[in-house]
């Protein structure tokens, strides 16, 4: 598994579905995500959630509605999950990994 990035809030944004924020800073490097990608979600209390990806959606955090990603105005890559992914235990922080392709 490969780590993307820590989150601490899953939130419904209009037009683009519920994203797990704040996402990765994006730059030339950083790892892909695809529909049907495996996401394991590890909680702060060691529990792990698993789920799939729907997409990897560009957010300008500047201009979002988001509240509660609380990180520097840019552009993030964030996963965006399934409207039926159970966000409890996010607000403690978590680490969002991508499963390896091979």
């Amino acid at each position: 598994m490969k780590l993307l990035y820590t989150t601490s809030c899953c939130e419904v944004l209009p037009g683009i579905g519920k994203v797990l924020l704040p996402g990765s800073p994006v730059t030339d490097n950083m790892i892909r995500v695809q529909k049907g990608d495996t996401i394991h979600i590890k909680l702060a209390d060691g529990s792990c959630l698993k789920t799939l990806a729907e997409k990897q959606q560009i957010v300008d955090l500047d201009t979002s509605e988001s509240s509660q990603a609380q990180v520097k105005s840019g552009l993030y890559a964030a996963v965006v999950v399934s409207d039926e992914f159970s966000a409890k235990g996010l607000e403690q922080g978590a680490e969002v990994y991508v499963e390896d392709k091979t």
